[in-house]
């Protein structure tokens, strides 16, 4: 059944008001409505179906399927479309709150502090949230985790932070930052110190005095700078300014720089050095001591065996602008020494030759021995290198020039020998 009033208030077409479907037009109502449903026209915006009287372009009105909307002064201002989404300054809302306008603000005021709130606001494209008045942002998870102070430091595990970025763990100091003067340089302070909450231990940082040093600072006593990659150690500055590469114990208790590898690819060695100066005179790298003495007491470099377990010899001064190579050649240091067996028929089996190295190994005219036929004679002089190519030490070219010549003479003590033999026989 349907119930109709008409403009003159008179009900037409009804037997029975049970439950009717009432279409009403124009009706103003006062008093109460006691009704399981009551249907009104969609209204608009400027219209809204549900209004007040005095004040018609104030209520709710239908904004679309399952949607619904609250206009003021004829203009939508809140909207709930069929998602669910609420749009505030928008009948278009994309997430489930959504304020829009020229500079949209959400403001969250406590009524204890009515003058202390929060404010989230988005203004030419940036996004501001504010503490309004005194007070800190916090950040938790679900407890505090960080915060920033009215001041503008950031603390990271404390409540306090007194530096522009100030971390703390109450198992361990991971840092905190102390930032920029307000001049555009970095205070004398330091730029990132790391310490607990009363005092720092080290820093990194501009040289204050001039900004042009880098500075990497371990302030414990005895404490060590150390470079770590995946979690293991590759380098160590020692408090002594000792360097550590490769290792972090010094080699046989040295307070030197040490560098260590495990080089057995290339076949370069621990330590490559090279010098991209094309000039002859410029050496790839120079050794000296504090020493002002040319004696042969003065070592310039040492070597040894098995990790530093024994030594090997080393390169000595050897008087005014001399050096040459030593080895350790002490009686206390020796035992079951006996007298060298005659070596008259091994040097004469010796072949001094020049030759010209093939041009994959450089190429080049040059003196000396053949490594097989030195081998020969005396085989605890070759060795061969990680290409699988022999080697020869303490044999080079000076000494094939001396051998040859040390053949020629013995070749003619040889002819002396004969012809005083056949002297004596006459």
């Amino acid at each position: 059944m349907t119930l109709q009033l008409g403009g003159g208030g008179a009900i037409t077409g009804c037997t029975s008001l049970q439950e009717p479907d009432l279409i009403v037009s124009g009706l103003t109502v006062n008093g109460d409505i006691d009704a399981p449903k009551i249907i009104v026209s969609s209204g608009t915006a400027a219209a809204p179906s549900y209004t007040f009287s005095g004040d018609t372009d104030n209520g709710l009105y239908y904004a679309g399927t399952n949607s619904i909307g609250l206009a003021t002064a004829g203009t939508n201002v809140i909207l709930i479309d069929s998602t669910g989404n609420v749009g505030i300054g928008t009948t278009n809302p994309a997430t489930t709150l959504e304020l829009s306008s020229s500079d949209p603000r959400l403001t969250i005021r406590d009524t204890d502090e009515p003058t202390r709130y929060t404010q989230l606001r988005n203004t030419g494209g940036d996004t501001y949230l504010s503490q309004i008045s005194s007070g800190s942002i916090i950040f938790g998870a679900p407890s505090e985790r960080m915060r920033i102070t009215s001041g503008g430091n950031v603390g990271i595990g404390t409540t306090s932070p007194s530096f522009r970025l100030h971390s703390y763990d109450t198992t361990a100091a991971q840092g905190f930052f102390n930032g920029w003067s307000s001049g555009g340089t970095f205070d004398a302070a330091g730029a990132i110190r790391f310490g607990n909450q009363t005092s720092y231990q080290g820093r990194i940082d501009f040289d204050p005095s001039g900004n042009t040093n880098f500075i990497f600072e371990n302030s414990y006593l005895n404490g060590s700078i150390s470079w770590k990659i995946n979690g293991g150690e590759k380098a160590r500055l020692a408090p002594t300014g000792q360097l550590l590469v490769g290792t972090s114990v010094p080699f046989g208790g040295s307070a030197g720089h040490c560098f260590s590898a495990d080089e057995s690819i290339s076949g370069t060695g621990a330590v490559t050095v090279l010098n991209t100066n094309t000039g002859a005179s410029n050496p790839a790298a120079s050794f000296g001591t504090a020493t002002n003495s040319s004696a042969t007491t003065n070592f310039l470099i040492k070597f040894f065996v098995n990790g530093f377990a024994a030594g090997s010899g080393a390169i000595v001064a050897n008087g005014t602008s001399q050096a040459a190579f030593a080895t350790y050649s002490d009686a206390r240091l020796k035992e079951n020494i006996t007298d060298l067996p005659s070596q008259w028929q091994n040097f004469k089996a010796l072949r001094p030759v020049e030759f010209d190295y093939i041009e994959s190994k450089g190429g080049g005219h040059q003196l000396g021995f053949i490594a097989q036929e030195v081998a020969e004679v005396f085989n605890d002089l070759v060795g061969e290198g990680q290409d699988q190519m022999l080697i020869i030490s303490g044999m080079g070219k000076n000494e094939s020039r001396l051998i040859k010549a040390l053949q020629e003479a013995m070749e003619r003590i040889e002819t002396l020998e004969t012809e005083v033999a056949l002297l004596r026989s006459n």
